[in-house]
């Protein structure tokens, strides 16, 4: 927050820079003065949306290692080459507390940054030394603009490419793993909708999707988390009087009344700094790496006689950071027959204690070692979702169905199946290859290479996310698709065009009415505002080049054959089915 005259400026700043770095240790020093020594989990893949609209940019590197200054070279080219040429850039030579082991010269680091024109510094999360100086000559620098006018307010009256710069993201309610997420979104109530019939009036909220609860712990605690197949790590808020969002205001300050209490569950316990989920989630390539962060001796390392509890985490996510502890405990998940449970022991998850700007926890549906697929063995061979479309916003009733295991599989080959494809870069994902795009009656767009296959770095590709609301596709495509688009005031009569997405193995997905465009605005002299609901992605060489999101998938059926590493695509009526599968209430 700068000031300009009476008046306070909201400005956007990022942190960029490699693993260990330091980036979320100087957010933690500045923001609450304290210091956590922990590393931070790479999200480099949706990095230009991640700074796309920043003011400000800090780019970390470690003085102990040449590696991330050269890397950190690569950043500053970057955000000159895509970021705002207004930018204010900072370079920051972090750990100036280890000097004997100082690998980069201030010289050296202080010519480049001249050069290029950013400032510089040299910095100690650990022992506090100029954080508060690099963010103070941060907001000294900042061009002293009116504060920005509300996104909301910006909107054109035709259809743009992007209707406003917040995301306009439905909201999920409740429902228990292996059941469905229902649908319970941020829009009008039913008598507002129906006093302006085609008209909803999009949500404001920063992070929204379909939530889901979790049954943990000895009795069963509900938690109440967003399902999210971009992600691996399931973690919920731990302590109800403890847990703490950082600069959660855009939020609402957005906290669901539950938190897991680890003290009143009689079957938790701590993950061990040897297990496989504590070396993953440290992004160790050694073993006893966590075990050596613990304090375990070398002596009790090679006899794999050291037990001590994993070390504390840190984990980003676009524009946040989660830290926290991993916990064993009971998980409960439905079973395939009505009021059945099944009981997961000591399934891993992350018990978290702070964040920054992520009020709810996530269940990770993605593909790496700490997910829920790979936790739960019969879940390994799939599951399905059937997203409930926008107008049940505030119909706490219904739910969308949620299927497990055989059952999700199981009498679907009617479907149309692509394939998952394989990133060497990102394993974890869920990889599906793009071929064209069809907007109404027109030819196929054929789409740019990189959203079908990956270079030999295994970057590009589009990746299917429930916890990305729209889809992303990369510039200049993306604007090739605006051009059939009617771009004026159209008649509520008129049929907006289709849009057929065309993936690998010939198949075709036509989206349903209400999951392309959106109705901005109520109807005035038979005309309304509609926007198209994709978003563009800055081209980049680094990480998947797309992203098919959560809006889009709405009444489509999604089935997720792990077994045969395959995509299945129909759209459906998720309300029906959700009907069907007694998940209406009476």
């Amino acid at each position: 927050m700068a000031s300009s005259g009476n008046k306070n400026i909201s400005a956007k700043l990022v942190l960029l820079g490699d693993v260990g770095a330091g980036k979320s240790s100087l957010v933690l020093r500045f923001v609450k003065g304290q210091f956590v020594e922990f590393q931070v989990r790479k999200y480099h893949s949706l990095a230009p949306m991640y700074y796309r609209g920043a003011a400000a940019a800090i780019i970390v590197y470690d003085i102990t290692n040449q590696a991330s200054f050269d890397r950190a070279k690569k950043w500053v080219q970057e955000l000159q080459a895509q970021g705002n040429p207004n930018m204010v850039m900072a370079l920051a030579g972090n750990k100036s507390d280890l000097l004997d082991g100082r690998k980069v010269a201030a010289e050296e680091a202080q010519t480049y940054a001249q050069e290029n024109g950013l400032f510089f510094m040299e910095t100690s999360a650990k022992a506090a030394t100029n954080v508060n100086d690099l963010f103070y000559e941060i907001a000294k620098r900042l061009p002293r603009l009116q504060p920005a006018p509300n996104p909301s307010g910006t909107v054109k009256r035709w259809i743009v490419q992007s209707c406003t710069g917040a995301k306009l993201s439905p909201e999920r309610t409740p429902a228990n793993v292996g059941q469905s997420p229902s649908a319970n979104q941020n829009s009008p109530s039913s008598k507002e909708t129906s006093r302006n019939a085609g008209y909803d009036r999009a949500p404001q909220k920063i992070r929204d999707g379909y939530i889901i609860s979790l049954n943990l712990g000895t009795p069963s605690q509900v938690i109440q988390v967003f399902l999210d197949t971009g992600s691996d790590l399931t973690w919920v808020p731990c302590g109800n009087l403890s847990f703490e969002c950082i600069d959660c205001d855009e939020y609402g300050n957005k906290k669901l009344t539950a938190s897991f209490s680890p003290s009143y569950s009689s079957s938790s316990s701590r993950d061990s700094c040897s297990s496989p989920f504590c070396i993953n989630i440290h992004s160790s390539d050694n073993s006893f790496d966590p075990c050596t962060v613990a304090g375990c001796s070398l002596s009790t390392l090679v006899r794999s006689t050291c037990y001590r509890p994993c070390p504390s985490f840190a984990y980003t996510y676009g524009d946040g950071v989660v830290a926290g502890i991993l916990s064993r405990d009971i998980l409960r998940v439905h079973a395939s027959s009505p009021n059945s449970t099944r009981e997961i022991p000591k399934f891993c998850f992350g018990c978290v204690g702070s964040t920054y700007r992520e009020p709810i926890g996530i269940a990770g549906f993605g593909k790496g070692p700490l997910s829920l697929p790979s936790q739960l063995g019969f879940l390994q061979k799939g599951f399905s979702h059937c997203f409930l479309p926008f107008k049940y916003a505030n119909n706490p009733n219904i739910s969308s169905p949620l299927v497990l295991g055989d059952l999700a599989i199981s009498s679907k080959e009617s479907l149309q199946f692509t394939p998952i494809l394989k990133s060497p870069m990102y394993p974890n994902y869920y990889y599906i290859g793009l071929e064209a795009v069809t907007v109404g009656n027109t030819t196929a767009t054929q789409v740019p290479l990189n959203l079908r296959e990956f270079d030999s770095s295994g970057n590009g590709g589009m990746i299917i996310d429930s916890g990305t609301t729209y889809t992303h596709l990369p510039e200049p495509f993306y604007s090739q698709l605006l051009i059939p688009c009617p771009n004026n005031n159209i008649s509520l009569a008129d049929d907006l065009p289709a849009i057929t997405f065309h993936f690998l193995n010939n198949v075709s997905l036509t989206l349903p009415q209400g999951n392309s465009f959106y109705a901005m605005s109520a109807p005035n002299n038979s005309t309304v505002t509609k926007c198209l609901l994709f978003q563009s992605m800055d081209d980049t060489d680094y990480g998947p080049a797309g992203i098919f999101g959560s809006f889009q998938q709405q009444n489509v059926e999604v089935v997720y054959d792990l077994e045969k590493e395959r995509i299945g695509f129909e759209v459906a009526d998720c309300a029906s089915s959700a009907i069907s599968q007694g998940l209406q209430k009476t």
